[in-house]
């Protein structure tokens, strides 16, 4: 998911979103159709971005079309960098994959522009029970009362650390009981100026960071109906002065460092003591015996209260393939329970289905299973409004200069806020 956040400030640069959806918008609702051609063959065009998955995709297509004799699924690999640029112009132009990769921060532009096929139908007629998923992101997709998607995966976000550098410096390892105190403690002890090693990392990551020290001191980026900011609010400055000072103090990189080289390249080469991030290092982490053998993960320290982001990934379905019905069929498929007991088999990230991530966790060499129990019980999805590409780029061009020591946290948070609800006002 740490990309899907990256992808989505793209957006924000392409101009006429709404128009260029427009020619697009199709009025059905119903999932519904076959192939136009009267054929027993049909071909199923399947669109993700990140390669390091396609062998879990490429094994559930497999079982689909073992399962459905006649159906070939053909997977489209597109790099995050031009997913949703090509996305957009694929369905301007008719010529989008049946079933693609979608996130919750587009889903309201995507369903309120008619491209998507809502998933009801499939659900009632394969009685697929919606409480196998998590509430929270269940509701992020759904829109105008239909459900556009299914939880496929669960990302989370930890508290990331080098054994031998906590072990060199006489710390304890996290553990589940840790507050922000005990944060600034450890980062301040395990920074290492003559060795090039820091504390922590104080990036300009939203859904790593920012977002979950901001919730943990009590407020979220939006307010509750998403139709205004909560930037400039005493919770808010004191989630952004919880990275703002590690930065004053020489226990993080600066924010220019960290953009030249980012946290999860400077954690594996140990020059980096411990940083926010997420589930899905898991994969690459244990592909490196080397690594896995000096670094775990704990639940994220808590602030005036617990919290942090979950999120997942759905497959959504082209309100435009002449395949409507299979389409939507394989991508329920995708949510199952045979799917997630894929995803378990090539050691992919967590399934969403129902409790089918502790099955994972148990075969990972991290805590993996107290992580997920803790954030599951504080659990919160991101924020998304109608046009969350634009206000989220002025979320991070705000807090590159915040953090960067260009402007100061009152004033910055401030005219964030201003800012930010203009952008709300306009999708009113």
């Amino acid at each position: 998911m740490e990309e899907d956040m990256k992808g989505i400030h793209r957006l924000s640069a392409i101009a006429g979103i709404g128009a260029l959806f427009a020619l697009t918008a199709c009025a059905g609702g119903t999932v519904k159709g076959g192939d136009p051609n009267g054929s027993d063959e049909i071909v199923l065009r399947y669109g993700m971005w990140n390669v390091n998955q396609e062998p879990t995709f490429r094994a559930m297509a497999d079982a689909f079309e073992k399962a459905n004799p006649g159906v070939t699924i053909e997977i489209e690999l597109t790099p995050i960098s031009e997913y949703w640029t090509k996305l957009q112009t694929s369905l301007q132009g008719d010529s989008a994959p049946d079933v693609f990769w979608m996130n919750h921060l587009n889903l309201p532009l995507y369903a309120s522009n008619g491209v998507l096929a809502p998933l009801d139908d499939v659900i009632e007629a394969e009685s697929i029970d919606l409480g196998e998923y998590p509430e929270s992101i269940v509701e992020k997709y759904t829109w105008d009362g239909a459900q556009y998607g299914l939880p496929q995966d669960l990302d989370t976000i930890g508290l990331w650390y080098n054994k031998q550098l906590f072990d060199a410096a006489g710390l304890a390892y996290p553990t589940a009981e840790w507050t922000w105190d005990d944060v600034k403690t450890a980062a301040a002890a395990l920074t290492d100026p003559a060795n090039g090693v820091f504390g922590i990392a104080a990036s300009v990551d939203s859904q790593s960071n920012y977002y979950n020290t901001v919730y943990q001191a009590g407020t979220e980026a939006l307010s509750a109906d998403g139709s205004s900011s909560n930037w400039d609010t005493a919770e808010a400055k004191a989630g952004i002065e919880f990275w703002r000072q590690f930065i004053e103090a020489g226990h993080s990189p600066g924010v220019a460092q960290l953009a030249e080289t980012p946290a999860h390249q400077l954690f594996p080469s140990g020059k980096l003591a411990m940083y926010y991030s997420g589930t899905w290092n898991v994969g690459p982490y244990t592909d490196d015996a080397a690594l896995a053998s000096i670094v775990d993960v704990a639940p994220l320290p808590a602030g005036a209260r617990e919290g942090v982001s979950v999120n997942s990934l759905v497959s959504a379905v082209n309100a435009k393939s002449p395949n409507l019905e299979m389409a939507a069929r394989f991508a329920a498929f995708t949510a199952s329970e045979q799917a997630a007991q894929i995803r378990i088999d090539v050691q992919d990230k967590a399934p969403a289905f129902g409790d089918k991530w502790r099955d994972w966790a148990e075969g990972s060499p991290f805590a993996l299973t107290e992580l997920y129990e803790e954030s599951l019980g504080a659990a919160f999805a991101l924020p998304a409004t109608l046009n969350t590409p634009k206000w989220t780029s002025l979320e991070v061009d705000a807090m590159t200069k915040i953090l960067g020591g260009e402007v100061p946290l009152d004033a910055g948070l401030a005219q964030l806020t201003s800012d930010i609800d203009a952008v709300l006002a306009e999708e009113r």
